[in-house]
């Protein structure tokens, strides 16, 4: 087993700096923030990654993210390597979020079943682990 997490930052770090000077366009339903990723390689292991603008981020979680200062980042691993791999999205930002405290930022007022709805949301778009030998894995992180 094997953990990354520390160099994925400065993709991300690119990532932001890329999209933060990109603009933003009119109908972002048909957007594709993979064709966008930016790429590292560590090791066996190439890590493309894209940050989501506002609009873009309301789009995909139906909640407006940016509201509450929280920021998603799509990550991808692909594990060319012959072990497990774990994404420590703690490593890549203190302020990281787990998939039922974004969701929890938005349920106050909301009836069970919304809540329970965003829940399924966020928790669908997240990041699981592990990434096994051969395999690609992708999804959401969130930070503040």
């Amino acid at each position: 087993m094997k953990c990354i997490g520390g160099h994925i930052l400065a993709v991300v770090i690119v990532a932001c700096s890329i999209t933060g000077c990109a603009a933003i366009p009119a109908d972002v339903s048909g957007s594709d923030y993979r064709s966008r990723a930016v790429t590292r390689v560590e090791g066996a292991l190439p890590l493309p990654a894209a940050v989501l603008p506002a609009r873009e981020t309301a789009a995909v979680y139906g909640v407006p993210l940016a509201k509450k200062k929280i920021q998603p980042v799509w990550i991808e691993v692909r594990n060319n390597d012959d072990r497990n791999y774990f994404l420590l999205s703690t490593g890549m930002d203190p302020n990281f979020f787990p998939a039922p405290e974004g969701a929890e930022a938005f349920a106050d007022g909301a009836s069970q079943d919304d809540a329970a709805r965003l829940d399924a949301r966020f928790g669908a778009l997240a990041f699981r682990n592990p990434i096994p030998p051969g395999e690609t894995v992708s999804g959401f992180v969130r930070s503040s």
